[in-house]
C-alpha cells in the first residue's frame, strides 16, 4: 500500500529524472535511486520500496492519469485526483496547466530537499594585457 506522501515523493523523484532524460525511459540505476529516496522520506515507516515497486507504481499512476485525461476530454468535468496536474506537467509536453498542489496533498506531503547543481561563476572579461591598441608609445 502506498501512502500519499510516498507517492508524492515518488512522483518528484521520477519526474526529475524523467525530464532530465527528455521524457525518456529510466534505467535500473535510476529506479534504485528513486526507491532509496522514497524509502527515506520523513514519514515513511514501512519496509523499503524496491525499484520494481516504484516502477509499477509509476505505471499505475500513468494509467490513472490517462483515464483522468480522457474523462476531462469527454467533458465529464474537472478531475479531483490530487496528482493529475503534476503528472500532466511531466507526461504531456503540451500541457498548459500550472502545477498546483491541493490543500490535501500539501498537508500530507513531506518536504524534501533536492540537490541543485551550482554553475561556476564566470569572471568578467577584462581584455588582453599588452594589447596592440593601447595609446602608450
Amino acid at each position: 500500500m502506498w501512502i500519499v506522501g510516498a507517492t508524492s515523493t515518488l512522483i518528484d523523484a521520477w519526474g526529475e529524472r524523467h525530464l532530465e532524460l527528455n521524457r525518456g525511459y529510466l534505467r535500473q540505476k535510476q529506479w534504485k535511486e528513486i526507491a532509496i529516496i522514497v524509502s527515506s522520506c520523513e514519514d515513511y515507516t514501512k519496509p523499503p520500496k524496491t525499484e520494481l515497486q516504484c516502477k509499477n507504481r509509476i505505471d499505475t499512476l500513468k494509467k490513472k492519469y490517462k483515464h483522468e485525461k480522457a474523462k476531462i476530454a469527454s467533458g465529464t468535468g474537472p478531475t479531483m485526483w490530487p496528482f493529475f496536474h503534476r503528472l500532466d506537467h511531466l507526461i504531456d509536453p503540451t500541457a498548459q496547466s500550472p502545477v498546483p498542489t491541493t490543500p490535501t496533498e500539501a498537508h500530507n506531503v513531506p518536504q524534501h530537499k533536492h540537490k541543485h547543481k551550482h554553475k561556476k561563476k564566470k569572471k568578467p572579461f577584462r581584455g588582453r594585457r599588452g594589447s596592440m591598441n593601447s595609446n602608450s608609445s
